[in-house]
This record gives structure tokens, sequence and C-alpha cells, in this order.
């Protein structure tokens, strides 16, 4: 299951529980996409970075989640949910040294 650390501080709160609700559902490739297009307008948005690194890492998709989650922890470093989807894409890679750092 799926779960969030907080709520999102922004206007693309609808956005967000719809991908999260997406993601919740296995349609992990659907919530991406929400995603990725809601970030065009967004760029900075940690919560929707970090839910889109979660869904690319729900579709295997670990390299891209790990991009944007770096981005996502460029922006907030110390945003847990971040970390914990950040350590999962590495440990997938299998890059387990840099995943406990």
């Amino acid at each position: 299951m799926i779960s969030v650390d907080r709520r999102p501080q922004s206007s693309n709160r609808q956005t967000f529980e719809e991908a999260l609700a997406r993601l919740r559902e296995g349609d992990a490739a659907g919530a991406a996409e929400m995603l990725s297009q809601a970030l065009r307008d967004a760029p900075a948005d940690i919560d929707l970075l970090t839910l889109l690194g979660a869904a690319q890492n729900a579709c295997g998709e670990h390299a891209a989640a790990l991009e944007v989650l770096s981005r996502a922890l460029a922006l907030a470093p110390r945003f847990e949910r971040a970390h914990e989807e950040r350590a999962l894409a590495l440990l997938k890679l299998r890059r387990p040294e840099e995943a406990v750092e």
C-alpha cells in the first residue's frame, strides 16, 4: 500500500489526490502520466515530484524515479518520504551502498 506522510501544500492538491488514488488502485502508469503533466506547470512541487517517483518505482522505472526523487530532495532535503522512495529506487538498481546514505 502506498502511504504519504503529508498533504500537498499547493494548488495541485486535486491532481495529487487523483494520482494517489490511481496509484493505490494499481494504475501506476496512469498516475505517472497525470503527475508528469501537472509538473509542467509546477516543476518545484515536492509532493508531486515524490509521488511521481513512487509511481515510477511502481512501474519499474527506477532510474527515472531516482532522477525525480533527487530533484525533490534538492528542494526539500529532509522530506522523509522522498528519501524512502529514493532508497527503494537505489536498491532496485542494485546500488545498496547509496541507499543507506
